[in-house]
């Protein structure tokens, strides 16, 4: 009895497990030491250096314009770095008076997965916040 895996299966599965992130943070941008879910932030790192690649004419570079394709359909972002880079002070300082009014307390990050959970956290509670005052009901996980 032989095992094969399939680069493409294994490339589907990651690719489906960035949906459902997307589906639940709301955009693509997988820190690389995701902490519920390593592979994918890994993952995710390793299609913007094959996209890279793929942008200088490596034709050996790890990913297809089919996959590309599909990434983009999820609005994946394959220049983060450069997102992270130019973000001014303003942004920041406007980012943590949300921060402050929406959860009630300065929550300034120190790594990359506590800037994540609170860009969820700040969404989810800008949701509720929203469909209150519309007269909505909001359901939480």
């Amino acid at each position: 009895f032989e095992w094969k895996i399939n680069k493409q299966t294994l490339w589907d599965d990651r690719y489906k497990e960035l949906g459902c992130y997307v589906k639940e943070f709301g955009h693509a941008r997988v820190p690389q030491e995701f902490a519920d879910n390593r592979v994918l932030g890994t993952w995710v790192m390793t299609q913007r250096k094959s996209y890279k690649k793929f942008q200088n004419g490596n034709l050996q570079c790890g990913i297809t314009k089919d996959q590309i394709q599909l990434l983009n359909k999820i609005s994946f972002e394959w220049r983060i770095n450069d997102i992270h880079r130019s973000a001014s002070q303003d942004k920041k300082s406007k980012y943590l008076a949300n921060c402050v009014r929406i959860i009630g307390y300065d929550c300034e990050p120190q790594k990359n997965d506590e800037i994540h959970l609170m860009d969820a956290q700040l969404a989810r509670k800008e949701e509720a916040t929203a469909d209150t005052q519309n007269g909505n009901a909001s359901c939480e996980k």
